[in-house]
């Protein structure tokens, strides 16, 4: 990383590897991400201030009662780089770090039970639970808002099946929704980005991502993401299968992507309204 016009080697503490750097405060001077334990081939969180590491908190068993063997990697951070996320890895249950802190997503609506399986052969012990994979762009900008995905197992036919719904954490207020009730009649969804004012991008899932919608937290209407488009900055988007990746700030530049070639390949563009 640049400290002023020098660049700086991002080192490994003692007993570490395999620096993986995930993301960065707007200054420059907080870096994310995760280190291997050489000893025990595992990830561990750290946060670095000025090329200066920490250990972040990281739970040693699975909300399962499992050892964690994988481990637990930060994968972004708010502006100012007080807030961090990330994921057990093992299960990809979200985590989240406020003072280098751990707590878990959602952590109220996080369930243990058990489903039928295997015809009604086997019973299951499942978790329902707000996960994330390897996406850096989850938490808005000023670290209020998480969007995140949210697993929940059920029985169907006497066999286990996985649903996934787009959830959002308001992590000031404690606040942690579930949007059960999908648009466009699609039965799985994900959270993939939100803005400082609360505007949620999620998608339809069928076999891949189809399409992109936009959920306004403040009054809880659905758009298509065309529409919000048009709406927002007077632009025709006339692509289908895309969605909006990443919104900076209160939506001033937003990332997205089209999946084209029947889906084989996924073009990436993005917007700026910044004068």
């Amino acid at each position: 990383y640049y400290e002023g016009d020098e660049l700086q080697n991002i080192t490994a503490p003692a007993g570490f590897n395999e620096v993986t750097i995930e993301g960065i405060s707007s200054d420059g001077s907080i870096l994310v991400g995760y280190c291997r334990r050489i000893s025990e081939n595992k990830y561990y969180p750290f946060k670095w201030t000025r090329g200066v590491p920490t250990q972040l908190d990281s739970p040693e068993m699975t909300l399962l009662d499992e050892p964690i063997t994988i481990g637990t990697m930060a994968r972004g951070c708010s502006a100012d780089g007080s807030v961090i996320y990330g994921s057990v890895w093992d299960n990809f249950t979200g985590v989240y770090w406020k003072d280098d802190q751990m707590d878990y997503v959602g952590k109220e609506f996080i369930k243990k039970h058990t489903v039928v399986s295997g015809g009604g052969q086997v019973q299951l012990t499942v978790l329902d639970r707000p996960i994330l994979y390897a996406e850096r762009f989850n938490m808005s900008s000023n670290g209020k808002y998480l969007a995140i995905t949210f697993l929940e197992t059920v029985s169907e036919n006497k066999n286990d099946v996985a649903y996934t719904y787009p959830a959002y954490m308001d992590r000031e207020t404690g606040e942690f929704k579930i949007l059960y009730d999908l648009p466009g009649a699609f039965k799985k969804g994900q959270g993939r980005s939100i803005s400082n004012n609360g505007t949620l991008s999620l998608v339809g899932i069928e076999d891949r991502v189809n399409s992109g919608y936009i959920y306004n937290v403040r009054n809880g209407s659905t758009i298509t993401m065309s529409d919000f488009i048009q709406s927002e900055y007077g632009f025709a988007f006339n692509q289908t299968e895309s969605y909006i990746q990443r919104f900076a700030g209160n939506g001033e530049i937003i990332m997205g992507g089209t999946y084209i070639y029947e889906g084989s390949a996924l073009e990436s563009w993005y917007m700026s309204v910044l004068e």
